[in-house]
């Protein structure tokens, strides 16, 4: 999991990288998916889903504008968490 201001989240790759609002959006978004995917699904597939979100937290957002990740994190936001 994500620590916050640690290194790859969205705050450290800001500042060592030029980015976009637009990106430091994205990434912030990707962030918080990151987190909640741990909330919203069992570990196993948490697990694949936060790989997923890292992969494009790290590299990703580089290369792709609107394709499946960013779909994925769409969907992570809009779940809303069950408390039981």
């Amino acid at each position: 999991m994500t620590v916050p201001g640690g290194v790859g989240t969205a705050e450290h790759i800001a500042v060592t990288q030029r980015l976009t609002n637009e990106q430091r959006t994205l990434l912030k978004r990707a962030g918080e998916a990151e987190r909640r995917v741990w909330k919203l699904y069992p570990d196993p597939v948490a697990r694949v889903l936060a790989i997923e979100i890292r992969a494009y937290i790290e590299m990703g957002h580089r290369f792709e504008q609107a394709g499946r990740t960013n779909k994925l994190i769409d969907h992570i936001l809009a779940e809303p968490i069950v408390r039981s």
